[in-house]
């Protein structure tokens, strides 16, 4: 994320922030901020200012150290890869006030890191207002669109930070984003949103560390074999001798070594050409819940497009090969229905999206193609009290046949399809005390897994937890390629 957007985030969340205070600040006028009446700690209360509607001021979070290990690869000499002591204390507050026609809720993130550092910033700060059927919502927001349990294709309102694998919560890897919001409530059952965001975000990727993904570690050396290609290629025609063949490739090569990718990929999104936005609209049928969706925005992913001849062609001269890298967001149509219902033992729940890129005929590189996507998913309780939830879902790209076999299109070396499977089994014992899980994520292409085993222990506001994650498979699968960085984590919780 650039710097330039997370200042419009942080300015937008503390205007929301600003408006929560607005509503809240009469009641603070003659008490040490609603304190000290003899109410009990981590109570609430509710003080109605003599000249309006009643105001209700809730104030809760959470708070906790955690510990990390990662564990080495077998090849290693020592069985700890590192230790990472986490934050010595981190959580949230959240503060929600809500009126007699609106309501408002700030969230803040902070943490205390073992090392001396702090940080603090929102998760999520929104002001909503209430005219009959119709809501009205702006702030800095997390929305979730679709049926899925985890991410499914329908879910496109916000990025996801990527630059942490030990983070799984699907809510947690969202990142809020400025949105106004309108909901209009046409029946009981039924009703119809809209969304508008003024500015974008791609996902959050690692650029460098052990989270980097496996398309950014391997494109330097992709870009290097097939330049080598090309040297060779002018060698074997006479174009140039092969003392000029070395100059050049040294020359890329040093060039690719020292880049900083990072900075390469920098768009910035923070503009209204950027700007993007979508309708849902939701009902139900009997006992089955139905949605259809239209969204115009971008695809969270860069697309990411390399002309070796001008890279080439730079470097030979003394220039620039890197400004032959092209990058950019590419604008997508998504037009998208989900359903979810009770049939038989099971909750399914089921997804379908259509992805309509601006590349049409499949053969521009620095485009993605179209693509279906899709998901389904069910949970049901199988047997001594242990409940199952399982989920499948991929995507289907489009005029496959057009990608060419290079680094000059986005696409170049990708699966015509990628399928994952995730399920989870659970089970709670001890008066529901103690909860055991163990989820699971494959990749079918790539034949790769991820393993989350858990064991969570909850007495009353306090939640200790020991999980940990086994990575495996292919080391050239998305998952499998951060196999070395199998990890154990403890961490205890305070809610309040």
């Amino acid at each position: 994320m650039n710097r330039l957007d997370r200042y419009a985030r942080t300015a937008f969340a503390l205007t929301a922030a600003f408006a929560l205070f607005a509503i809240s600040s009469p009641l603070f006028a003659d008490e040490a901020f609603g304190f000290g009446d003899g109410t009990e700690s981590g109570a609430t209360e509710s003080i109605a200012p003599a000249d309006s509607s009643p105001i209700a001021v809730n104030l809760s979070g959470e708070i906790g150290p955690s510990v990390t290990v990662f564990a080495d690869d077998a090849d290693s000499s020592s069985s700890i890869k590192s230790f990472e002591a986490g934050a010595l204390a981190s959580g949230a507050l959240n503060v929600s006030a809500s009126g007699s026609n609106a309501d408002a809720f700030a969230a803040i993130d902070f943490s205390a890191e073992s090392d001396g550092t702090a940080e603090v910033s929102f998760d999520e700060a929104y002001v909503r207002a209430y005219f009959g059927k119709l809501d009205l919502e702006a702030g800095l927001r997390k929305v979730t669109w679709g049926k899925a349990d985890s991410s499914g294709p329908l879910d496109v309102v916000n990025p996801l930070d990527l630059t942490d694998l030990t983070v799984t919560d699907s809510l947690d890897r969202k990142m809020a984003r400025p949105i106004l919001r309108a909901s209009y409530a046409i029946g009981d059952f039924t009703s119809v949103e809209a969304i508008f965001q003024p500015s974008f975000a791609g996902h959050d990727l690692a650029f460098e560390g052990m989270w980097t993904p496996r398309q950014i570690t391997a494109l330097p050396g992709a870009i290097a074999a097939e330049a080598q290609g090309k040297i060779t290629a002018l060698v074997m025609s006479g174009t140039i001798s092969l003392a000029q063949a070395m100059a050049l490739r040294d020359a890329l090569t040093g060039e690719l070594a020292n880049a900083d990718l990072e900075s390469i990929a920098s768009v910035d999104t923070s503009s209204l050409k950027y700007s993007q936005g979508g309708l849902r609209f939701t009902t139900t049928v009997g006992s089955s819940d139905i949605g259809v969706q239209y969204w115009y925005g971008y695809l969270p992913k860069p697309a990411i497009s390399i002309d070796v001849d001008a890279m080439l062609a730079a470097a030979s001269v003394g220039g620039e090969p890197l400004s032959a890298v092209h990058i950019d967001y590419n604008r997508f149509h998504q037009i998208g229905a989900d359903y979810a219902s009770v049939i038989g033992a099971f909750n399914v729940r089921a997804e379908l999206a259509a992805n309509v890129t601006e590349d049409l005929s499949g053969d521009d590189g620095e485009v993605y193609n179209p693509s279906i996507a899709w998901s389904l998913g069910f949970d049901r309780d199988v047997f001594a009290a242990i409940n199952l939830n399982a989920q499948a879902g991929g995507s289907v790209r489009l005029m496959d046949g057009e990608v060419a076999d290079s680094v000059s299109d986005t696409e170049a070396g990708e699966d015509l399809t990628h399928t994952t499977l995730t399920m989870k089994l659970s089970r709670k014992f001890l008066k529901d005390e103690i909860e055991i899980n163990l989820a699971g994520l494959y990749g079918i292409e790539d034949m790769d897994f991820l393993i989350l085993p858990s064991i969570v222990w909850t007495k009353g506001d306090v939640e200790v937890e020991l999980a940990g994650g086994i990575f495996g498979g292919d080391d050239e699968g998305e998952i499998g390629h951060f196999g070395d960085n199998d990890y154990a984590s403890l961490s205890m919780t305070y809610t309040f």
